[in-house]
């Protein structure tokens, strides 16, 4: 592949990389609105699509090879506070009906990515 292919690649992979960041940064805002939803109703709905926007961030995250230190750590203390409202004050019946949901299937809310 020549020189220029290359360059147009990196181009596209860095612009690919700044609209997923942008779609990253939107999926756990939108968590955290339904995780503090979740914090005050015992609401399974909101609670499952709290937990499936902190799966799609910590499974796309990993794979944006354009992102600078800045936007990384940012998104990883947005990860972090996601993933402690969801794990602190949720309904006991809420998260049963998200056990036996996806979370198995997505991800884990031990995921080794976050530091």
């Amino acid at each position: 592949m020549g020189d220029s292919q290359t360059k147009k690649l990196d181009e596209l992979r860095a612009k690919t990389d700044r609209q997923l960041l942008t779609i990253i940064g939107k999926q756990i805002q939108l968590g955290l609105a339904l995780a503090d939803a979740v914090g005050n109703h015992d609401n399974p709905r909101q609670r499952a699509a709290a937990e499936s926007d902190y799966c799609f961030a910590v499974t796309v995250l990993p794979t944006l090879s354009h992102l600078s230190e800045q936007d990384q750590k940012q998104l990883q203390t947005e990860l972090k506070e996601l993933r402690r409202r969801l794990d602190g004050g949720v309904p006991l019946r809420a998260r049963a009906v998200f056990a036996a949901g996806i979370q198995s299937k997505l991800c884990s809310p031990d995921d080794n990515f976050l530091p």
